[in-house]
């Protein structure tokens, strides 16, 4: 895509924007997210022997859906520090034949943002937990900061373990 001159060629993608934690924005790419589903967490089973950040596995259209609090996974602290609510948002990821529900605090908005605007992690910036995760980062209008979840690298930690 080409928005602006002929010298100025621009690469954007649409990402969904979503908070991990109350005021840290991330973005997850939308060819990534197959749904937005509000989970009723009563119905999350807890399976035994699993991370803290994995809450359990959800009956979702019939399947089984892993449900996964995506800023403990990041290294933020427990969504749940008490008592859950009744419900959580989860955005649902697909990736290599694996989905996951990760839950999040609030969804925001979808966004378009230039790739060439994308800044690399930068550990003076983020924590060493967090970088690994991170395919880079954005600094919006009012020098906000979202960060861009690299989404396979999530999976595979994820899917290794501690």
């Amino acid at each position: 895509m080409n928005f602006g001159g002929a010298d100025s060629p621009q690469v954007v993608q649409k990402f969904l924007q979503f908070l991990v934690r109350q005021g840290d924005r991330a973005l997850i790419p939308v060819e990534a997210i197959s749904e937005i589903v509000t989970v009723r967490i009563p119905e999350v089973l807890p399976v035994p022997q699993m991370r803290d950040c994995v809450l359990g596995v959800y009956n979702w259209r019939g399947e089984m859906l892993w449900i996964v609090d995506l800023g403990e996974a990041l290294g933020f602290s427990p969504l749940f520090a008490g008592k859950p609510p009744p419900t959580a948002i989860a955005i649902v990821i697909e990736h290599d034949d694996r989905t996951i529900g990760f839950v999040v605090p609030q969804v925001l908005d979808l966004e378009l943002y230039n790739l060439q605007r994308q800044q690399p992690p930068d550990p003076q910036l983020f924590p060493a937990s967090l970088m690994p995760f991170l395919s880079g980062y954005f600094i919006g209008d009012e020098n906000d900061i979202s960060i861009a979840i690299d989404v396979p690298s999530v999976f595979s930690a994820l899917q290794q373990g501690d």
